[in-house]
């Protein structure tokens, strides 16, 4: 049976860049899985990758009210059966949640814990590469 993973990928390009080799690791654990990628103009570096199902542009922080954009960009994006977040801040874990994903994966900061389901404590080791950070949250 096929999986939809969403992936909330980082606004700037080196980090979206960063976030590759763990996008690679998904795709080598969920062989069948189409993945649905959201986040700033930058994403369309993964535009060309066969498993992509779709590519959505998050414009929310141009929005006269954030919340109700998220809301309306979770609504775009649908439910998938796994969804991470690879942005730290609050607005990235609040669209997951919107999108009711069953699994919804991001790290345990900025208040945001309640709104996932797997709330992944920042790695204590130090120093860590930004790329490893991403595949830890795998």
């Amino acid at each position: 049976m096929s999986k939809t993973i969403l992936l909330r990928l980082p606004n700037w390009l080196g980090d979206c860049v960063m976030c590759a080799s763990a996008f690679e690791k998904l795709k080598d654990a969920y062989k069948d899985a189409k993945f649905i990628l959201v986040g700033s103009q930058v994403i369309e570096v993964f535009a060309t990758d066969e498993r992509v199902e779709r590519i959505i542009i998050d414009t929310s922080k141009k929005a006269k009210c954030r919340i109700y954009a998220t809301y309306q960009l979770a609504k775009l994006a649908g439910s998938a059966d796994i969804s991470f977040c690879f942005t730290n801040g609050f607005f990235g874990a609040l669209f997951l949640f919107f999108t009711r994903s069953k699994v919804r994966v991001g790290f345990a900061t900025n208040m945001r814990s309640f709104l996932l389901t797997n709330a992944i404590k920042m790695p204590t080791i130090k120093p860590l590469h930004q790329v490893q950070k991403y595949e830890y949250l795998l």
